[in-house]
């Protein structure tokens, strides 16, 4: 079941300054509802039950924000709603996004920072899908 969190590794690399949400390059992968979100995983070849099919492929956050919030002591992390067209995936409804860093050409070097569960949980069916982060965008920090 999709949990919206950040992954350990990427809270202790925030903490520590070696990772930047404004300018990392961060993509997003799709998963079912097999994938249980666990705060100790630490790259994609951690992550189960990643979508397949037709219209289906990670794809870059776009417009992404991260901004201080002093009366509500959060950061909020945000980015532009994300499309997929002509969705017809495979592999159960969409549950979850993980948003990871593009930094290998391998799924054992790219390190996850999120997981954000999605509602309502589709099942494509060839038209398009669209994520929608929210009014509270991504992920908030405290």
């Amino acid at each position: 079941m999709g949990t919206t969190g950040a992954y350990n590794v990427a809270k202790f690399q925030l903490a520590t300054k070696q990772l930047d949400l404004s300018s990392a390059d961060l993509r997003v992968l799709l998963v079912a509802s097999g994938y249980v979100f666990n705060p100790d995983h630490r790259v994609v070849s951690d992550i189960t039950s990643e979508l397949s099919g037709t219209g289906y492929l990670r794809q870059q956050l776009q417009t992404i924000s991260v901004v201080e919030d002093d009366v509500n002591n959060v950061v909020t992390f945000d980015a532009a709603d994300m499309l997929w067209a002509g969705a017809n995936f495979t592999g159960g409804a969409v549950d979850a996004a993980i948003i990871y860093i593009e930094s290998s050409n391998t799924d054992s070097l790219r390190q996850l920072v999120c997981s954000v569960n999605l509602n309502p949980k589709i099942t494509t069916a060839g038209s398009n899908y669209t994520v929608s982060w929210g009014a509270n965008g991504i992920l908030r920090l405290s």
